[in-house]
């Protein structure tokens, strides 16, 4: 004998004798019952050369390991391939585990790892043997995972949409690391170190994929771009604009929505606002850029910014009349409208005052008995016999048995206010009288510095001890505090402004600095409105008057305390704010020179790159590559910033009519929302073919190199 066979293997009896001489001799496939699927695969056996043979022979042993779930070839068999594929896509490749659990309960009712082996040996032979129905599955698993995870935000597909091409890749890159781990860990068939090394070598896979496709798919959109963009612009250019307008929006960070909240706020405020004053520095680069287009749109555009600018003066002088409620051009008439009001507002209050007697303290009486005291007490009982009103009030001095020894009438509540005005006259006359010049005040001198102390102890002591005659001080206003006020007003913007906070009453404390009353507070914004005017003059029309005296921390600290309330200093600066937003238009529109005017055109036509590459190639000698490079840019040239687009971006980033403005933020809102559906869809799909690539191959990193347990290798005998 050369050798033994399998046949020879087989014992010879009577049986065996019988069946020899029937049918030539038993083969391999009678030891096998005879079934369905062995029927099958011996069928195929016998009609196939030998290399099918042996494929069919490792299809048999490989269903064997099924235990009957696979190897009769029908229909049933591949739409389970392509069920378990969809599980096996929709659980990151830990389907077996799932089912070998459900069918064992997790080892309480059977065999788990025995189980686990025949999961697996089904979806070994589905990948082999059914590969289409598998893939169609796990491609449609992925699908369905992805639309379920994106709104619960377990991809990147929501941050990505928008961002440029180096965050797409880090994001994609990040999510592909993230699924292959988790698929290749899933996917391993062996103990736990197969499983982390399938983890790691699938994240990493998972990565270089992921990060490779937004890369890919970034390149294809930009060769297709140019075309696209001229066919868009020239058939719709208004839509094609608006577009353009809501990418750059888009690149400022902000969206249309926003837009519109702002616009709309501007218009409760009485102010209208572009989309150009609410935008950014991208959006203000694109009216830069549409401006800078030969076209119809071009000079009527700068002629309309230059005259909104020319009256920015007068909207300033505007905001800061209704703010401070002062008339402009009416000034003394107001003063004395506003101290007429005052004084009848304070007459109640006076006469409550002068009912109710102050005390002739000593404290008091030293300060009647100093010289400026003697003499404005003089003048004030010679008005007071002359209107024929002695004083009501007595002093008398009781000694300790209850003899009076002094007795004598004392200046009353009536008589010590005339003779607190008298000393407010008494400090303005012995002041340096003023040159005559615009805001030009009286100056101080020792002798006024002086009587000033005795008038304002004077009146501390007054309000200290009638308190209806301190309110009536702050209610009512003299002709001497209107002054006081509106000089202080006037000099604001040149004064400390923690100095205008204590004058005002908008400090904690005050120190030296005497606040103002209500009467004089309200003269004190007069002064201010007059001042800012006169800064908004000298800027004259061409410069930004907000320069003057709101362009600085220390000038808006100064103006600050002026305001009554915090909703009414929030809506001034609002009101600044936006005027100063319309003033960034106008110099977007007109700061830039010929050189870069030109350099933007290129760059938004898409040539100024282009331009780059065709002088390296001139100076290389690449004379061809320099031509087509040159084709190229004519392309681009040609491609979407026509001079109607322009024209168009024009109109929609500079209209401030209410009626149109409202017109075309519906119609960009649109194209935003159009245009985010668009890019988080096409990123959802990059994200899905990242996922289902990275997941796949850290499946077959994970998967360890040795074979599955029970697995039998059969191979035929040479002939």
């Amino acid at each position: 004998m050369a050798g033994l066979s399998f046949d020879d293997l087989i014992p010879v009896g009577k049986g065996a004798a019988n069946q020899t001489a029937t049918s030539g001799g038993l083969r391999f496939d009678d030891l096998i019952p005879a079934t369905r699927v062995s029927q099958g695969f011996s069928a195929a056996a016998e009609q196939a050369p030998r290399p099918q043979l042996q494929a069919a022979l490792d299809r048999q042993v490989q269903a064997q390991s099924t235990g009957g779930a696979r190897g009769d070839g029908g229909m049933l068999e591949k739409i389970g391939a392509g069920v378990r594929g969809v599980a096996d896509a929709a659980t990151m490749g830990y389907n077996d585990e799932l089912l070998a659990g459900i069918g064992t309960g997790f080892g309480l009712l059977g065999d788990y790892g025995k189980e686990l082996a025949r999961q697996r040996a089904i979806d070994a032979y589905d990948a082999q043997n059914i590969p289409v129905a598998r893939v169609a599955g796990q491609v449609a698993g992925g699908v369905g995972a992805a639309m379920a995870a994106a709104p619960a935000g377990l991809t990147t597909a929501g941050l990505a949409a928008g961002r440029g091409l180096a965050a797409r890749a880090g994001l994609a890159a990040g999510e592909g690391a993230a699924y292959g781990a988790l698929y290749g860990a899933g996917s391993a068939d062996g103990d736990g170190t197969d499983r982390v090394l399938g983890a790691v070598q699938g994240g990493a896979l998972g990565a270089a994929t992921g990060g490779a496709i937004p890369v890919l798919t970034s390149g294809a959109r930009a060769l297709g771009k140019p075309v696209v963009d001229a066919v868009r612009a020239r058939v719709n250019p208004e839509g094609y604009a608006a577009q353009k307008v809501a990418g750059r929006f888009a690149s400022d960070g902000r969206t249309m929505d926003q837009a519109a909240a702002r616009i709309e706020r501007a218009a409760q405020g009485g102010q209208s606002m572009s989309l150009a004053d609410v935008g950014g520095e991208n959006a203000r680069g694109l009216l830069r850029t549409a401006v800078n287009v030969p076209g119809p749109g071009r000079q009527a555009a700068k002629s309309k910014a230059t005259l909104s600018a020319m009256a920015q003066g007068d909207r300033l002088k505007a905001l800061v009349g209704e703010a401070f409620g002062d008339p402009d051009g009416a000034y003394q008439a107001a003063k004395a409208t506003v101290m007429d009001a005052r004084s009848t507002a304070a007459t109640p209050y006076y006469e409550r005052a002068y009912k109710q007697p102050v005390p002739y303290t000593f404290d008091l009486e030293k300060i009647l008995d100093t010289p400026a005291g003697r003499a404005a007490l003089a003048t004030a009982k010679t008005n007071s016999l002359n209107r024929r009103e002695p004083w009501a009030q007595w002093f008398a001095s009781i000694d300790d048995t209850g003899k009076i020894i002094d007795k004598r009438r004392v200046p009353d509540t009536r008589a010590l206010d005339e003779t607190q005005r008298v000393l407010g006259n008494m400090v303005e006359a012995a002041k340096t009288p003023a040159d005559g010049s615009p805001f030009a005040k009286a100056k101080d001198t020792p002798q006024s510095i002086a009587l000033r102390t005795v008038h304002q102890d004077l009146l501390a002591e007054m309000d200290k001890a009638n308190p209806s005659f301190a309110r009536a001080r702050e209610v009512g206003l003299s002709n001497i505090q209107a002054d006081e006020a509106l000089e202080f007003g006037r000099n604001a913007l040149n004064t400390d402004a923690r100095v205008n906070a204590r004058k005002m009453g908008a400090a904690t404390s005050y120190g030296r600095d005497v606040p103002l009353t209500e009467g004089q507070r309200e003269l004190a914004r007069f002064g201010l409105a007059e001042a800012i005017r006169q800064k908004i003059d000298e800027a004259g029309m061409t410069h930004n008057a907000i320069l003057k005296f709101f362009s600085t921390r220390e000038q808006v600290a100064r103006i600050r305390p002026f305001f009554k309330s915090d909703g009414d200093w929030k809506a001034f600066r609002s009101s600044i704010i936006n005027e100063a937003r319309k003033r960034q238009t106008y110099n977007a529109m007109t700061g830039n020179s010929t050189t870069a005017r030109q350099l933007a055109d290129m760059q938004e036509a898409g040539g100024l790159g282009t331009a780059v590459d065709i002088g390296g190639k001139l100076a290389s000698g690449g004379v061809a590559s320099a031509a087509l490079s040159a084709l190229q840019a004519g392309i681009r040239r040609v491609g979407g910033l026509t001079p109607q687009v322009a024209d168009n971006i024009s109109r929609q980033l500079m209209t401030r009519d209410p009626v149109q403005v409202r017109g075309i933020l519906q119609q960009i809102q649109q194209i935003e929302r159009a245009q985010i559906s668009a890019d988080r869809k096409a990123v959802a799909l990059r994200q899905l073919l990242t996922n289902f690539v990275a997941g796949t191959e850290g499946r077959e990193v994970g998967r360890p190199a040795t074979e599955m347990q029970g697995r039998i290798q059969t191979r035929l005998a040479a002939p």
